[in-house]
């Protein structure tokens, strides 16, 4: 296992988030259909093209399309929840492999907490700056990799 899964998973969960939100999307555009939505066209026809005709109807096609489609993005929702947690198990695996305890909590917090780089520094404590902590893991991170080369 190297660092390539830490990326991996920090991909995942962007991957998790933006599908969340394409659901949200999907889910508010399928509410305005539900509030008796209706689509309405103007025809001329009759007598030689001079009557003016109004149609309104409910779009059954584009309906069943979102509905499908946000059936889609919910078993897609559930592919990648159980890939991240397959995948968090893995980076927790490889952060506990790390045998400085400094390096451990920080990459715990950077991505099995989430947290951003001043968030991190804060909780080291004096002396730590958010430039100062990320320049350290990114280091760190370029040894491990000479390391496994």
């Amino acid at each position: 296992m190297d660092k390539s899964i830490l990326e991996q998973y920090d991909d995942l969960r962007r991957e998790y988030e933006d599908t969340k939100k394409r659901i949200a999307k999907t889910e508010r555009e399928l509410q305005i259909y539900d509030n008796k939505y209706q689509v309405q066209d103007s025809v001329n026809g009759g007598m030689g093209g001079t009557q003016h005709f109004k149609i309104q109807g409910f779009p059954y096609p584009e309906y069943y399309n979102k509905r499908a489609l946000l059936t889609s993005r919910r078993d897609r929702l559930k592919e990648l929840e159980s890939k991240l947690a397959k995948t968090l198990d893995e980076v927790e695996q490889f952060i506990d492999s790390i045998e400085n305890s400094r390096k451990r909590m920080i990459l715990k917090m950077r991505y099995v907490d989430n947290l951003r780089w001043l968030e991190i520094a804060m909780k080291l404590g004096p002396g730590n700056t958010e430039d100062s902590v990320r320049v350290e893991m990114s280091r760190f991170l370029k040894e491990l990799e000479k390391g496994a080369d």
